[in-house]
């Protein structure tokens, strides 16, 4: 797909609320944005519903059962990579930790972690994961973590969620050490997928996804 400045595509929300949803593109920085994004206030509803897996330890559907073992592959594709860094010290910041399997996982390998997860079904499950194995904290916003330097942070498929996106990317800065490592991995609008399904791509995923990111745009964002 070719895009230009305001092209737009018009999506549904399957998941939750079937509302529609326009992604317009922003040339500036190369990706789509959701419009009209939800208030902030409301934003949580979105994610009420038994379809969304990340939130839940759920395994009795077939994709339940199917997600589970596709989430066990990918920690240890995960674990692997971070532990392919070079770091002063082994201190790791996961944001958007879901069920806080992957803060486990570093733990069990010699990682001091901390998580920050706002959804109180997820946050509520991971924080008894936690508490069993003397984990750190899992915090509810990032604004909540004051004086940590961490080697590395993680975001797994989650800056696509966030809104007011050059704050948070400037909160996260702030919490990397000068010499830390950010992974940031998002779904690409520009993917043979997306280029292919269109509208139906699934991780348009409005609204949830309020913005829509490019390969290009991933190193121009400030």
């Amino acid at each position: 797909m070719n895009f230009k400045k305001n092209h737009k595509i018009t999506c549904e929300d399957y998941t939750v609320s079937n509302q529609k949803f326009d992604l317009v593109y922003n040339d500036k920085f190369d990706m789509l944005e959701t419009f009209p994004q939800p208030k902030l206030e409301d934003l949580g509803n979105y994610y009420e519903s038994s379809d969304y897996i990340s939130h839940t330890d759920s395994n009795k559907s077939f994709i339940d059962k199917l997600y589970q073992i596709v989430k066990g592959y990918t920690l240890n594709k995960k674990l692997t990579l971070i532990n392919s860094f070079k770091t002063e010290q082994k201190n790791l910041l996961d944001v958007g930790c879901g069920t806080g399997d992957f803060l486990l996982n570093c733990k069990n390998n010699g990682w001091n972690v901390v998580g920050v997860e706002p959804n109180e079904n997820a946050k509520s499950i991971a924080e008894s994961k936690l508490t069993i194995n003397s984990i750190s904290k899992i915090y509810t916003d990032l604004t909540e973590i004051n004086t940590d330097k961490f080697d590395v942070i993680t975001l797994w498929h989650v800056l696509e969620h966030v809104p007011n996106l050059e704050e948070y990317i400037f909160r996260l800065k702030l919490l990397l050490k000068p010499n830390g490592v950010l992974v940031i991995a998002v779904p690409n609008f520009k993917s043979y997928d997306a280029c292919y399904y269109k509208q139906f791509w699934a991780a348009f995923d409005v609204p949830r996804h309020l913005w829509h990111f490019s390969k290009k745009s991933i190193k121009l964002l400030p």
